[in-house]
């Protein structure tokens, strides 16, 4: 467990405490591109297949990396909006996130998909990456509440959405990951 404080004069001390989960490994993962979409858009999916731990509540997110060159640049990275339709996947804008509640111990199989990548004529396509996060509970619960904010934000007919904290006597996150990743092709 880690914990960071911090004081100023005049204010209350703030304090947040939480865990780094141990990395879960990407077993396989396959890329199938250019899937006709609607609006003459092409998708591309991604299955991937992971080893959940047995034995104990494990949180997750997964994002897909864009990597691409210009004419100036080496190469640069964007995270691409990522989508899914299996019923682990919680919520989600740009990562999404989910637990181990149907598969706790099991290895599992997640399809992801995903806008086929930009199309400027300046830019070389260098791949993509698959990014798989082992994410404490804390992560978790800010990722996902953040995510329905997002959803909602300028909407008068929605709910408001309070965005998890852990921040004792403030505002915020503090929270631990880590990750795996695996390129695609």
């Amino acid at each position: 467990t880690y914990t960071i404080r911090a004081s100023a004069a005049g204010y209350e001390d703030v304090d947040a405490s939480d865990r780094i989960p141990f990395p879960v490994a990407i077993v396989s993962a396959s890329l199938k591109d250019s899937i006709p979409a609607e609006y003459d858009q092409y998708m591309n999916e991604v299955t991937f297949q992971l080893n959940d731990p047995g034995n104990e509540e494990n949180y997750y997110s997964v994002y897909v990396v864009y990597r691409y060159k210009d004419a100036f640049t080496d190469t640069m990275e964007s995270i691409v909006y990522c989508d899914s339709e299996d019923p682990a996947v919680e919520s989600g804008y740009g990562q999404l996130f989910f637990t181990d509640r149907l598969f706790n111990g099991k290895t599992y199989t997640l399809k992801v998909t995903f806008y086929a990548g930009y199309s400027i004529e300046q830019v070389v396509w260098e791949g993509y990456t698959l990014a798989l996060r082992s994410v404490s509970k804390s992560y978790f619960l800010y990722g996902k509440t953040y995510s329905k904010y997002l959803d909602t934000h300028g909407n008068p007919f929605a709910e408001p959405v309070l965005v998890y904290n852990n921040i004792n006597n403030g505002f915020g996150v503090f929270a631990g990951y880590s990750e795996t990743k695996f390129a695609l092709q």
